[in-house]
């Protein structure tokens, strides 16, 4: 199980990494191959909208995106539907760089990005429109007192909107919870739960709970990069970092090694890519 400061001090030596992974649009998600996506930059922003698909966003709303990382989410809602966005990370660091960002983008005064634990969130009731989890859930260790925070958070008739891994329904063989362990360590996350487990939590948290989506098949052009060989780079550009920061290089080598593990999961069905929505009454 990670803590908080793994957590933080994992986001910070990956922060390179992701950014190269991002390829220019900040997203350091999955990305789904929608219809027309023809790239891995346009397939993460495919990601964000259909996150936000169906929902009625415009310059009334104010969204919370818990977990935000450099604020990529954030910025790109500022600017696609004018409305306002505050996004908390536990990254000191992120919290930064997002501003940076969003003043780079010209959505300074649409964009608030603070230094907060979502499993810790100390907004008002009735604060926000949205709360968003781009593959952020799966940092919650608590899920119920989270989802009941949620609803305390969002306002009546508000929207809960989550994409992230979850483990399959079916019976896991000894191969897929070998699997499972090793993505949680390398993305030190906490266990994923399944689809059903997370439905009964909304359910049990007070909000109103919509059909879960699977994505998984618009994932695999994605996660199948994960498998390619070289991804961590030239062996001697990983001599060097590994005498650089051995404990940045040991974080990077446990990442790929749950990347690998993760990919291999969604492509033999261990994992699932799912879109969970809600809304409260």
């Amino acid at each position: 199980m990670p803590s908080i400061a793994e957590i933080h001090d994992y986001y910070v030596d990956a922060t390179e990494m992701y950014s190269r992974y991002s390829v220019g649009t900040g997203g350091w998600h999955v990305g789904l191959w929608d219809a027309g996506v023809t790239s891995h930059g346009q397939s993460i922003l495919a990601t964000n909208r259909r996150l936000l698909a169906g929902l009625a966003i415009d310059a009334n709303t104010h969204i919370l995106d818990a977990g935000c990382g450099s604020g990529s989410l954030a910025i790109w809602a500022a600017r696609q539907f004018g409305c306002r966005v505050t996004g908390i990370t536990v990254v000191p660091l992120h919290v930064a760089m997002a501003q940076l960002s969003a003043a780079m983008a010209g959505v300074s005064h649409l964009c608030d990005f603070q230094h907060v634990d979502m499993a810790a969130m100390t907004f008002p009731e009735a604060s926000f429109d949205v709360v968003t989890n781009q593959e952020t859930f799966c940092y919650v260790e608590d899920k119920l007192r989270y989802l009941r925070d949620v609803r305390r958070v969002l306002r009546p008739g508000g929207a809960w909107r989550v994409v992230d891994c979850a483990r399959s329904e079916r019976r896991p063989s000894a191969r897929a919870e070998r699997r499972h362990r090793r993505a949680c360590a390398g993305w030190h996350t906490f266990p994923y739960a399944r689809p059903s487990e997370t439905e009964r939590l909304m359910d049990d948290a007070g909000l109103q709970r919509q059909p879960t989506e699977d994505l998984t098949p618009l994932t695999l052009p994605c996660v199948r990069e994960w498998l390619q060989p070289g991804l961590a780079g030239p062996a001697a550009v990983r001599r060097r970092e590994r005498a650089r920061d051995p404990r940045q290089y040991a974080a990077m080598v446990a990442h790929f090694d749950g990347s690998r593990a993760g990919a291999r999961a969604l492509i033999d069905g261990d994992f699932v890519y799912v879109r969970f929505a809600a809304t409260k009454g």
